[in-house]
């Protein structure tokens, strides 16, 4: 069996290892399930907001000349009915609340349960109190206008300006970072596990005299990192279904043009798998460094270097365009998450892909073979854990 046949036989192992077409699914009819139950939410409570509500005000003079209310609330005069009667009215029910002025700075609200409307008629006090004390000092409504009128602000645009994100670019960009986030640790999870348990039952001494521990750990680092991908396309896949089945329902969510430019589809996917296939070797050779993951201190600087390197994507929402984006574009700790989210937010160069690219498969060889020694020195190593020390003089005899 050929060097290359032997790498795609061990991955084929490793992703169907860990991918489980069921849960794929049932992520697919979670999220279908939360935008029906979002969908039908919102329904509800339009037409819980559309409901009229009838209130009877006492001692409507403290508010002369009232202006009837432009929304669903209507303020009723007593009619001849005294508090009494009223409160006893609102009790059974047949009103549903009674508004008690008690001066124009004051008042008291008989309902029998908390409003959903309390604020709408708040606001309507609040405005109608504002008027009333505006008009007894006597300024004219002119003045009141001009002197409430905002300050208006018109966005214009040099034609050779960078294009400015929307809102719904902008949570575009999230979603990616955040796919990305999750991708990068199930990939560092899933390898952090498989390595640390084979290690501890000794299965790999085994293995490793029938293949090399280069093909072994290529197989790991392909087989886990396109299950890490396809896990992710299933979340991808699962958020344009519940985006999809909400507007569905009204919401009218926006998708940015930008996710149907196969070219642009195409750099994620390669990124995404460059992304993977980067942390994947990462892990891989520090998890063969471990003996029990439980009492190691090398365990926490798996996931460690994650954290900031998928992190300063979010930095790209404020200012796309910086040098320190344009920079952490390049840099293949980074790339992957930064150059998504740039590509969502802004224009890219075709120069800055192809070159963060490139530099990302330069990262990922070099990384790839450096995980290859470390995890054919130290996979045979037991009771004592090579220092960082070792290790690099390890890689320095490659």
């Amino acid at each position: 069996m050929s060097r290359f046949r032997i790498v795609l036989e061990i991955a084929r192992w490793e992703f169907f290892r860990w991918f489980k077409l069921r849960d794929q699914i049932i992520t697919l009819l979670i999220a279908v399930t939360m935008s029906i139950a979002f969908g039908w939410g919102q329904m509800f409570l339009g037409r819980n907001s559309s409901d009229q509500v009838n209130l009877v005000v006492l001692n409507e003079d403290i508010l002369p000349e009232r202006v009837q209310m432009g929304s669903r609330i209507t303020l009723n005069p007593p009619v001849g009915r005294s508090e009494h009667e009223l409160r006893e009215a609102v009790a059974r029910k047949e009103l549903d609340g009674l508004l008690i002025l008690k001066s124009l700075d004051e008042g008291e609200l008989v309902v029998h349960k908390d409003p959903l409307w309390k604020n709408e008629l708040q606001q309507y006090l609040n405005l109608e109190r504002r008027r009333v004390k505006i008009e007894q000092m006597k300024v004219s409504g002119a003045q009141i206008t001009d002197a409430l009128s905002p300050f208006n602000i018109t966005m214009k645009y040099p034609e050779t300006a960078m294009k400015q994100a929307t809102l719904a670019e902008r949570i575009s960009a999230v979603i990616l970072i955040g796919l990305m986030f999750i991708g990068v640790f199930y990939s560092a999870g899933n390898q952090f596990v498989a390595i640390t348990g084979e290690k501890q039952l000794r299965v790999t001494e085994q293995i490793i005299s029938a293949v090399s521990p280069q093909q072994w750990i290529d197989g790991k680092i392909l087989g886990i990192g396109v299950f890490s991908l396809v896990r992710t396309i299933g979340f991808a896949v699962s958020v344009f279904a519940f985006v999809l089945t909400l507007n569905l329902f009204g919401w009218q969510l926006q998708i940015p043009i930008e996710f149907t430019n196969p070219a642009m589809l195409l750099v994620l996917v390669v990124l995404s798998i460059g992304g993977f296939l980067f942390w994947n070797a990462f892990c891989a050779a520090l998890a063969a460094t471990i003996n029990d993951p439980n009492t190691s201190s090398k365990t926490a600087f798996v996931f460690a270097p994650i954290l900031p390197s998928i992190g300063f994507a979010f930095a790209a929402l404020k200012n796309p365009d910086s040098l320190l984006m344009q920079i952490l574009t390049l840099l293949p700790i980074t790339s992957p998450a930064v150059l998504s989210a740039r590509l969502v937010l802004t224009d890219v160069a075709v120069w800055e892909v192809v070159l963060a690219v490139v530099l990302l498969m330069v990262a990922i060889a070099l990384l790839r073979k450096a995980a290859g020694k470390i995890f054919h020195l130290g996979i045979l190593m037991y009771g004592k854990e090579p220092t960082v020390k070792e290790m690099v003089r390890w890689l320095r005899k490659t």
